[in-house]
């Protein structure tokens, strides 16, 4: 993907949240955790904080435990739990889950008191990186005023940013990486 092309996706998918919920993300998780220099340099000019991942759920595992690779739920259930109590409680971890699938909310509430049981607090995303600020808010939004591009073509070049005024909104996290709003949790933050 060139710079344009992720510039392009990046603010197509904050114009649409900016859209229906009247905020932009502030974090920026990166799709499969892939993210070189050249993507955190863009990603952080577009006025992101790259974010990753200490833990994974695998709740992508779970989709069809018919496909060679794929896990039962019990399976990843398993695996998640040993995961979690090779947390150390004073360090909490940001854990990865993903909310576009259905069987998601039920393994949520096998997560909830596994989390609760180790006596591990809940926080938003913003709260275990230590940001009060957890999204932006833009009073002038306008994707082609706002940013300009300076590219030779192939997708390089340096990107000029021209920023209107923002206003964090304190207490709600959210991950933008494909741009997704989190629930947060903990000592653990899951997105």
């Amino acid at each position: 993907m060139t710079n344009e092309e992720l510039i392009s996706d990046m603010k197509w998918a904050e114009l649409a949240f900016q859209r229906v919920l009247g905020v932009v993300p502030k974090y920026y998780r990166p799709p499969h955790g892939s993210i070189d220099d050249r993507v955190r340099k863009v990603v952080k000019l577009l006025g992101y904080v790259p974010l990753m991942w200490d833990m994974s759920t695998r709740d992508t595992r779970i989709l069809n435990s018919t496909v060679a690779g794929e896990a039962t739920f019990e399976q990843v259930w398993a695996e998640f739990q040993t995961q979690l109590n090779a947390t150390r409680s004073n360090e909490g971890t940001i854990f990865l889950q993903h909310d576009t699938f259905e069987h998601t909310v039920e393994y949520l509430s096998r997560i909830i008191p596994a989390v609760r049981q180790r006596q591990l607090q809940f926080a938003t995303v913003a709260e275990c990186v230590g940001d009060a600020e957890a999204v932006q808010r833009f009073s002038d939004f306008n994707v082609t005023d706002n940013w300009k591009k300076d590219f030779d073509g192939q997708g390089t070049g340096e990107l000029t940013h021209e920023k209107s005024s923002a206003v964090a909104v304190h207490g709600l996290a959210s991950v933008a990486g494909p741009l997704v709003f989190a629930v947060a949790i903990a000592g653990f933050a899951q997105f």
